[in-house]
């Protein structure tokens, strides 16, 4: 006899648990990598370049996104916002998105974006790829990392 057993993942609190812990542990391993680089950066100064300007000579839309957390975390707003001016402006409004979509699987079980936020990925994508024609078009001092 064959047993295939699955997971319960029906709108009851067995299910709600269910996938709260779905999502709860991949999110306590992507915490501790943060806090383990955190720590090595402070530690020794070493910090992760990015692969697309090394091979290149470009910067991608993503340059800068590791110093402007880290000045993030210390508070320094200039600082973190001359990193990446761009994504600095759209972390809030991601965050909020992604946010939004893990809440509604572990209520519903739902998944997938709503139209309306895959037309603003979209845009996001749209405005990412000008910030990285521009910042490597125009060499202005305020878009370089």
């Amino acid at each position: 006899m064959k047993c295939n057993k699955k997971p319960y993942t029906g709108d009851t609190d067995q299910g709600v648990r269910f996938r709260l812990l779905r999502v709860l542990k991949p999110t306590v391993i992507l915490l501790a990598l943060g806090i383990l680089y955190i720590t090595v950066h402070r530690a020794t100064g070493f910090h992760l370049s990015c692969p697309f300007y090394g091979l290149t000579g470009l910067y991608c839309p993503g340059c800068g996104v590791s110093r402007m957390l880290l000045d993030l975390l210390e508070l320094d707003i200039a600082s973190a916002f001359s990193a990446n001016c761009v994504l600095f402006v759209m972390t809030p409004f991601i965050f909020a998105i992604g946010l939004k979509y893990i809440l509604r699987y572990i209520i519903s079980g739902k998944r997938g974006i709503t139209p309306f936020d895959n037309r603003l990925s979209y845009a996001a994508v749209a405005v990412l790829i000008v910030f990285a024609v521009v910042r490597n078009a125009y060499h202005l001092d305020i878009l370089i990392p």
